[in-house]
């Protein structure tokens, strides 16, 4: 009856190698990209928890002391000391660094007139998108952080 027949081995063709290398560079490079913005939100989200931690500290010690005016509407020279790590830069508005990320915190409080015996205070702690040491504007700052907390008048220092 018939010849026998041989099966050929083949390997693969220079097309099939070529379309496996694109489908893996495209995978590679999505997974590549993830991990880039994931690192981006993870740095994002330790600056904010930072901020919101700086931001209670001040707030709490603010109130602390009544809601003093001493925080928001003076200029008070001994918090420009090279040992502080808060730096008065302003009427209520401190800078400092941590975790090697410039922040700025802004501190604010209306006048209390007549009967009022609370007091709003409000603290909003700001950084650069970018993350760098240059000024903090409305054009390159981050969504600000604001905490709100009323004080009594009547406390230490009100």
């Amino acid at each position: 009856m018939g010849g026998k027949r041989t099966k050929s081995v083949r390997g693969m063709t220079l097309l099939e190698v070529l379309v496996a290398t694109v489908i893996i560079s495209v995978s590679a490079a999505g997974v590549l990209s993830y991990e880039y913005h994931a690192a981006g939100q993870a740095k994002t989200a330790s600056v904010y928890a930072d901020a919101v931690r700086i931001g209670n500290f001040l707030l709490e010690d603010w109130k602390a002391n009544g809601g003093s005016t001493m925080y928001a509407n003076s200029v008070d020279e001994t918090h420009n000391d090279s040992d502080m790590v808060f730096a008065q830069t302003g009427p209520g508005v401190y800078r400092f660094t941590i975790n090697n990320i410039p922040m700025q915190v802004a501190l604010s409080r209306p006048k209390v007139t007549g009967y009022q015996r609370l007091v709003p205070l409000r603290v909003t702690v700001r950084w650069r998108t970018d993350f760098t040491n240059a000024v903090i504007n409305n054009t390159t700052a981050s969504r600000p952080v604001i905490l709100n907390t009323l004080a009594r008048v009547d406390q230490a220092g009100g």
